[in-house]
């Protein structure tokens, strides 16, 4: 089962689910790349960051940073694996989307090679013209005339 941010936090329905990102953040600011203390608001905030493909980096930079400095305790466990999900999650879907992307690379090799091998094929049938036409005249019109005109 898939997870998101709207199923936040996981098994305590005592949180209201509309905090949202700006309610975290109210009345703060942070410097540029500094990254927010742990609480349970900017944990909320950062689930919806994990699940929007657009602030996923950001987001797990964070949560990196967070792990790192030891933030993860006994108590906040849930929390953190709920945040973890959410990063699994995205990679299944990256993993899904590199294999689609796969599949259209091996569509397109086949379809380069089947019209290099066709255009091969038409230009292997000119030289056989120009090869027979070297070695004799054709018709009337002499082997000159015919090598001026083509060359033109």
């Amino acid at each position: 089962m898939e997870k998101n941010s709207k199923d936040w936090p996981p098994g305590d329905e005592s949180k209201d689910s509309s905090h949202d990102e700006s309610y975290a953040n109210a009345g703060r600011f942070f410097a540029y790349n500094s990254v927010p203390r742990y609480s349970e608001e900017e944990a909320q905030a950062l689930a919806k960051r994990l699940d929007n493909k657009n602030t996923f980096q950001e987001a797990m930079k964070i949560l990196i940073s967070w792990l790192e400095s030891g933030e993860c305790n006994e108590s906040n466990s849930t929390c953190f694996h709920f945040l973890i999900q959410l990063c699994w999650n995205r990679v299944e879907k990256l993993q899904a989307e590199k294999k689609e992307y796969q599949e259209e690379i091996k569509r397109v090799d086949k379809n380069v090679l089947s019209r290099n091998s066709c255009i091969q094929h038409k230009l292997t049938g000119v030289e056989e013209i120009f090869s027979t036409i070297k070695n004799k005249t054709c018709g009337l019109i002499s082997l000159r005339i015919i090598l001026k005109t083509c060359k033109r």
